[in-house]
């Protein structure tokens, strides 16, 4: 199990409803400005339990992803759709780091936020389509672990689920997720 990441897990009790938004099944289409997607989903199993063996939550919507342009130091914040969706043609080519992922969970009337910190580094290819696959997590009492990218199954998923997208046509750029 390699810990690159520093969990930290803090429960915030409450009563309120927080409203989770999730995808519309739209994507972005290309256009001359904003030629180049980032496409991945990320698949979250938290066990509060202690045992990896039998996992008790999964979380795919809302994950926040902080991202930085490493030119410029700029930081962008994302959110992961339904099914674990992450998409955006936001960024162009060049160099970037994935920071932090923010998980946050209800479970009763409790609140938990999990934050990943990165880096992760990120070089987008003009043009393309940059697939950082599906990436699973899991999540236990003090640790985490995370499996390799499949690129594979995310580009089947896409091309299935946004069938009539023109990203479809494009080419497609393996990025791993370590």
């Amino acid at each position: 199990m390699k810990n690159i990441f520093v969990i930290t897990i803090v429960a915030l009790f409450f009563t309120g409803f927080i409203s989770v938004s999730g995808a519309s099944g739209k994507i972005p289409e290309p256009s001359t400005e904003k030629n180049t997607l980032l496409a991945g989903k990320f698949l979250v199993n938290v066990n509060s339990t202690g045992k990896m063996s039998g996992a008790n939550r999964d979380y795919t919507a809302n994950i926040r992803i902080d991202i930085k342009d490493v030119q410029t130091d700029k930081v962008l914040f994302f959110y992961t759709q339904n099914g674990g969706w992450f998409i955006t043609n936001d960024l162009s080519g060049g160099n970037y780091v994935i920071e932090n992922l923010f998980i946050e969970y209800k479970e009763g009337r409790s609140t938990y936020r999990i934050t990943l910190n990165g880096p992760y580094n990120l070089a987008l290819v003009e043009g393309n389509v940059n697939n950082i696959g599906e990436i699973q997590i899991d999540v236990g009492n003090s640790r985490y672990s995370h499996s390799p990218s499949d690129f594979a199954a995310l580009k089947n998923d896409f091309k299935n689920q946004f069938s009539d997208s023109r990203w479809n046509s494009y080419t497609w750029n393996d990025i791993p997720f370590r």
